[in-house]
C-alpha cells in the first residue's frame, strides 16, 4: 500500500509600491549622454501596461523619451 501525500501551491506576487519611481541609471545616462526612457511612477506604468499589454510594445512606449 502506497501512502498518498497532498500538497498545495500558493502563488505569491511581489512588486514595488505603486508610488515607486523607476528611471534610467544616472551612470548610464552620463556615459551615453542621452536617456532613452524617462522616469516613471510604477503605478502609472502598470496601469498603462494593462490597458495596452496586448498591443505590441506600447508598454515601452509609455516611458520612451522619443
Amino acid at each position: 500500500m502506497t501512502d498518498t501525500v497532498s500538497r498545495v501551491a500558493v502563488p505569491i506576487f511581489n512588486g514595488p509600491l505603486p508610488a515607486t519611481k523607476f528611471g534610467p541609471f544616472p551612470e548610464i545616462v552620463a556615459r551615453d549622454g542621452v536617456a532613452r526612457y524617462k522616469e516613471v511612477v510604477y503605478g502609472g506604468y502598470l496601469k498603462s501596461y494593462f490597458e495596452k499589454s496586448l498591443d505590441g510594445k506600447k508598454s515601452l512606449e509609455f516611458a520612451s523619451m522619443e
